[in-house]
């Protein structure tokens, strides 16, 4: 068979070329089908073929099977987080309340107190009062407009003059019949003896009658008349906003010439600080050795204060907070310094906790 190499026109590759190819371990090469020009390519411009691998050596080991690689696992999704706890409050009167193994924190509150309210409708004239004063039971802190009551009190007043004036008016025609009755009796002198009477006696003695009947009805309409002017002195009064105990004005928001009525709170509260009640939750088992050794008192004093002041135990309540173990108990101690209610502060208990307390009744 003749080579086609000389012309230029095959389009296969040389023989020489494939064993070559062969022996550098089986790299391709890629040659172009034209055949190459006999002229040489310039210097730098001829293409730079990378060496092939080295062909691994032959062997007649049998061929190790590659091992078979797992799937990979799906991708699974995120877990999701739990939603963060909030905190948990302390229960009442819980570890928030302690302070030591005998001390509590307890809170200062008013022995009374009364916010005031108007008894009826009206109009706010006069307020009388300032934040911080010290008012006394019974007296006058606020005032409605009463100029109306006014005009009916002098109104029914003078009903009260005129029911006066016929009650004299019903005894003197009263007083003139009786007379009338003596003469007609004295002029039948001798008939009234003999138990008889005539048509002049009897009418005399029913005019009589009458008049008696007219002086109770007169005094009657007197004492009607009175009563209509005590009622609207009442309404008088209740225009009045009084003072129902002795204390401290803790609140005042009212003006003249608002309206106020017995559905709205004129914003006037009066607080009692002399003495002071003092609120505290002691462990229920504490509890019930202060009532079983009988214990009166208890020292307390202010969060802000050293000294320890003398409270007398007024109440064990009888209703302990629900799942707390601990039970409300209301102290009472004086406080002539007026100070202010709503304090912390501390309540000491027995520091021998209670063992060596003595029953009651010892």
């Amino acid at each position: 068979m003749t080579s086609n190499t000389k012309s230029g026109k095959s389009g296969f590759l040389p023989r020489w070329l494939i064993g070559a190819a062969a022996l550098l371990g089986g790299a391709t090469i890629l040659v172009a089908a034209n055949p190459p020009s006999s002229t040489p390519a310039p210097a730098g411009l001829a293409p730079k073929i990378a060496p092939a691998a080295p062909a691994a050596p032959a062997s007649n080991a049998p061929a190790v099977p590659r091992p078979t690689l797992a799937p990979a696992p799906a991708a699974q999704p995120a877990p999701i987080a739990p939603p963060a706890m909030l905190p948990v409050p302390p229960l009442a009167g819980g570890s928030a309340m302690l302070v030591s193994m005998s001390e509590l924190r307890g809170i200062s509150k008013p022995s009374n107190q009364a916010e005031l309210y108007f008894n009826g409708p009206g109009v706010v004239n006069n307020v009388s009062i300032k934040l911080g004063d010290t008012v006394k039971a019974g007296q006058v802190v606020a005032t409605q407009d009463d100029r109306e009551e006014q005009a009916v009190l002098i109104e029914k007043q003078k009903a009260v003059s005129t029911a006066e004036l016929q009650i004299l008016a019903a005894d003197a025609d009263l007083a003139n019949k009786q007379v009338l009755l003596r003469r007609q009796e004295l002029f039948y002198a001798d008939l009234v003896a003999k138990g008889q009477s005539n048509v002049d006696i009897d009418e005399a003695r029913v005019n009589v009658k009458i008049g008696e009947i007219a002086v109770k009805y007169r005094h009657a309409e007197f004492e009607a008349a009175k009563l209509t002017v005590d009622t609207v002195k009442v309404k008088i009064e209740q225009k009045k906003l009084v003072a129902p105990l002795a204390g401290v004005v803790a609140r005042v928001d009212i003006h003249p010439g608002e309206g106020a009525d017995i559905q709205r709170s004129t914003n006037i509260l009066i607080v009692r600080n002399d003495p002071l009640w003092v609120d505290v939750n002691i462990p229920a088992d504490k509890v019930l050795q202060l009532r079983q050794k009988g214990v009166k008192q208890l020292q307390v004093r202010y969060l802000d204060s050293n000294d320890w002041q003398t409270a007398d135990i007024i109440n064990f309540q009888a209703l302990a907070y629900p799942g707390a173990y601990v039970t409300p108990v209301r102290l009472q101690m004086p406080n002539p310094t007026l100070r202010e209610a709503g304090l912390q502060m501390i309540v000491k208990l027995p520091e021998d906790g209670l063992a060596n307390a003595e029953p009651a009744g010892k």
